[in-house]
């Protein structure tokens, strides 16, 4: 693949995929699972088929754009270091089959017929549980990607920072919430690390579409 074609499919793969990314798990997936209720300790069963089914097919689309994205960012990066990109692409197909895996609880949640409190609270559980697992395979290829935009002379430095600090906050702190599963990072924590995340996603996109792929 010409690096002017990878570019240009790594741009507006990684352009799509935070902003669906943005609707299924920063919106549908917390609207659906507006789930605990204090007084009663009560899980709520998900009870919108629509919305769950647009959350199901935006994880599908996430799930496609990232095996594409595997592909084409490794041939874009592979003239600076083949064996880093080779690397950080392969981190990040782990993290797209890690997600894949992890869907599956959500789908069953949706397709089991006797559907009780208990099982939904399971699988809610072990969707985060693996998907943090995932999420820590993703900041290890975001921080190999900000060390192959370092081989880049047109890259801007606060780019190549800000992916080695997202990729630096995923690794650290899913691993710990996988080792100390009492730890609790607070929603607002959560939602500027979404926004970090994102913000620097379409910087990276937007760089490989208007530097990059002409």
């Amino acid at each position: 693949m010409h690096k002017t074609r990878a570019a240009t499919i790594s741009g507006w793969g990684i352009l799509i995929i935070s902003i669906i990314t943005c609707c299924t798990l920063y919106h549908w997936f917390p609207d659906i699972y507006n789930w605990y209720v204090e007084d009663q300790k009560e899980l709520f069963i998900p009870k919108n088929p629509p919305l769950y089914k647009k959350m199901i097919l935006g994880i599908v689309i996430i799930l496609l754009g990232n095996f594409t994205v595997s592909y084409s960012l490794y041939h874009y990066f592979k003239g600076m270091q083949q064996m880093t990109a080779l690397v950080s692409s392969i981190c990040r197909l782990m993290y797209t089959l890690v997600v894949a895996l992890a869907s599956y609880y959500l789908y069953s949640n949706f397709a089991t017929e006797d559907l009780n409190i208990a099982i939904v609270k399971h699988n809610y559980y072990l969707f985060l549980s693996t998907w943090h697992f995932g999420l820590i395979m993703y900041g290890i290829h975001l921080v190999l990607m900000s060390v192959l935009l370092q081989w880049n002379k047109n890259t801007p430095k606060l780019l190549q920072i800000v992916m080695f600090i997202m990729g630096c906050i995923y690794v650290v702190l899913y691993t710990l919430k996988l080792i100390l599963s009492e730890i609790d990072t607070a929603s607002v924590l959560s939602a500027c690390i979404a926004i970090i995340m994102i913000i620097g996603e379409i910087a990276f996109s937007l760089w490989l579409l208007i530097k990059e792929s002409k």
